[in-house]
């Protein structure tokens, strides 16, 4: 039929057009690709750097135009998201310690991927509770996004008046960062 891939490769974008259309790949593509596809979807929006994932889409929509059981997207999110948590907190820590912002800033953000379709019983446990501060008040001087802040700082498990002032530090960095560079240009 119409549906036919001509180079054999099903996309997320072909998928969506079929159900678009008021198809269904039941019966068209065989259950591990579209398992597949769900995988690779998933891994590229939880390791994107940008902390952007859309838990409806990935929970709800994309399972639903995969038709792919609610049982078998859990697993795949459990065994992606769950184990990566752990050692993206650990990686920014790492990488904070080595001076490396951006980085910390991507891992922190994938860390808030991970945790929206996977949330986090309690608070990230790490012995030294100093550390997770100035990781916090290094992303908020990075990010401004104040949902972001607030998600970062609850799977940290920071209190409010922490995280208020993590932010105004944070500030108070930037601006010095900011006129210490114009000082240096002249």
């Amino acid at each position: 039929g119409w549906w036919r891939v001509e180079d054999g490769k099903w996309t997320i974008e072909r998928i969506a057009e079929v159900t678009k259309a008021g198809g269904s790949v039941d019966g068209l593509v065989e259950e591990s690709t579209r398992r597949n596809l769900f995988r690779r979807e998933f891994e590229r929006a939880i390791g994107d750097d940008q902390g952007t994932l859309d838990k409806q889409y990935m929970l709800h929509t994309l399972p639903a135009m995969l038709s792919l059981d609610e049982r078998r997207i859990k697993s795949i999110i459990k065994e992606l998201a769950g184990s990566r948590k752990r050692l993206l907190l650990v990686q920014a820590i790492s990488q904070y310690r080595q001076r490396r912002p951006s980085e910390v800033t991507g891992s922190l953000l994938n860390l808030l991927s991970c945790c929206r379709v996977l949330p986090e019983t309690s608070p990230m446990q790490w012995k030294e509770k100093e550390e997770l501060r100035e990781l916090f008040t290094a992303f908020c001087s990075k990010v401004e996004d104040d949902s972001k802040r607030t998600e970062l700082g609850a799977i940290l498990g920071m209190s409010t008046e922490e995280m208020v002032e993590a932010t105004s530090a944070s500030a108070t960095a930037a601006g010095r960062a900011a006129s210490e560079d114009e000082s240096a240009f002249f």
